[in-house]
């Protein structure tokens, strides 16, 4: 069998098979259409239709006539038709490989089938990552001027100011701030603040240290995200927001707020994916990242996954926890280490550790159940914990942060405050001890108080 022969064989099992997704960057509009065309045409007939016949198609099917200008510019012939689909269908990366180890991949396909000597194929390609020149390698005592070089980059007053923070210091002095090309996982029962933790971090990311920040969301709209991001910038209740009842006071101050908002101009960009029918992969996020580069000029610094539950994966797994441990895998080695992205994602605790939540005895890695997945891939998780039901008035308003993986620094036990209906997560040294103690009257006078001058505000 020869390379063009096996190429026409993935190639066939690309068009026939349903469980294939394709990168949405690399196919949409007049392309996308294209290929439906030559989807449909080949499933039917066995080849692919040469120019004359699309057309004809096009024509008389009344479709958009963008496809036929696309197959132009291309400049489809029958002898291009297959490396367009390797090319736009395929990782470069991943067909230079088939090219390579060819006389394996064809023992496999005759072996097993074509569908799971692919699955195996890609499987094998995820877990050897990046091709051997990328591969750093030399004698430790070769590097020994240049890691002294960097130690003393690192004691300088202006290395420690271009150090990102997350500003919530248990954060910042025991992962040593922001890291790139790392993988954060938190872990909580339902409810406990997961969204509202990731939105912080977020926040005081975009908003004190200028970074770039995706947040995609798979459980909680835009909208929503947008008021809870609003709370927090405002410190205004969310629930006040969200019902249209705010005092005149308020109402000024959260025009204030929104004002400073299309002042400053935050990087803080909303991905919902609520609405798009299945879950979001890796290949989707790897899409929206590029098209972010394209048009602001930079991949994102910190992307947000909310959360790890609801992507999926294209790799064959049984059950969902080897699922989310392919996701966790996916997300550090196709996304934060290739782009240097710092990765933040969070995943529900198991019922066994909730269990023993219950009983109060303690619960380690474990006790989280997928979290056996997905720490091999995580350098650091942090599972968090509240108080609600707690007698102590002011432990009810702080949320323990345990983490019990921590690939940058010691493993940490903290509690920091959580003001729920600002959605507000941080340190007490910030002057808002006091608040959990007042009564809501009491705030709402203290916020009435606090007037601010009427804006002009249309945009």
């Amino acid at each position: 069998m020869t390379e063009i022969t096996l190429q026409k064989t993935l190639i066939k099992h690309a068009l026939e098979s349903n469980d294939i997704s394709y990168n949405s960057e690399l196919l949409t509009g007049s392309r996308k259409d294209l290929y439906d065309l030559l989807k449909t045409y080949y499933l039917e007939n066995g080849y692919f239709p040469n120019q004359e016949t699309i057309g004809h198609i096009v024509k008389r099917e009344k479709l958009n006539p963008e496809i036929l200008t696309t197959y132009q510019e291309i400049e489809f012939v029958d002898s291009v038709d297959k490396e367009y689909m390797l090319e736009k269908l395929y990782d470069d990366y991943l067909f230079r490989q088939v090219r390579k180890n060819e006389d394996i991949f064809l023992k496999q396909i005759q072996k097993v089938g074509t569908k799971e000597a692919y699955q195996n194929f890609i499987f094998n390609l995820l877990q050897t990552g990046m091709s051997d020149n990328k591969v750093n390698r030399g004698f430790i005592w070769e590097s020994v001027s240049d890691r002294w070089k960097k130690y003393k980059e690192l004691e300088s007053e202006e290395i420690q100011k271009k150090k990102y923070k997350y500003r919530i210091k248990c954060l910042d002095t025991n992962l040593m701030g922001w890291q790139p090309a790392s993988l954060t996982c938190y872990v909580a029962s339902p409810g406990v603040g997961k969204t509202s933790l990731a939105l912080n971090i977020g926040y005081n990311l975009a908003r004190f240290e200028h970074q770039h920040v995706m947040f995609i969301s798979g459980e909680l709209l835009k909208s929503q995200i947008e008021t809870i991001f609003d709370a927090r910038d405002s410190m205004i209740d969310s629930m006040l927001i969200k019902s249209g009842n705010l005092t005149d006071s308020l109402r000024k101050k959260y025009k204030e707020t929104l004002r400073n908002q299309n002042k400053r101009k935050d990087n803080f960009y909303i991905i919902d994916t609520t609405d798009i029918g299945t879950n979001f992969t890796s290949e989707d996020i790897i899409s929206w990242i590029n098209q972010y580069k394209f048009q602001y000029g930079t991949y994102p610094q910190t992307l947000i996954v909310d959360y790890l539950w609801l992507m999926d994966t294209h790799m064959k797994y049984q059950g969902n926890s080897e699922k989310l441990g392919y996701c966790a895998f996916e997300l550090r080695h196709k996304i934060a280490k290739p782009y240097g992205i710092a990765v933040h994602t969070s995943t529900q605790e198991s019922r066994e550790g909730q269990l023993l939540k219950k009983k109060k005895k303690d619960r380690g890695m474990e006790s989280i159940g997928e979290s056996n997945k997905i720490a091999p891939h995580a350098h650091t998780i942090i599972m968090l914990d509240d108080f609600r039901n707690s007698d102590d008035l002011e432990l009810r308003n702080k949320i323990e942060l345990r983490c019990v993986k921590n690939t940058f620094g010691p493993l940490f036990t903290e509690k920091i405050w959580y003001l729920r209906e600002y959605s507000y997560m941080g340190d007490d040294n910030l002057g808002l001890v006091s608040l959990p103690a007042v009564s809501k009257e009491k705030k709402k006078e203290e916020q009435s108080n606090n007037d601010l001058p009427e804006i002009s505000f249309d945009y």
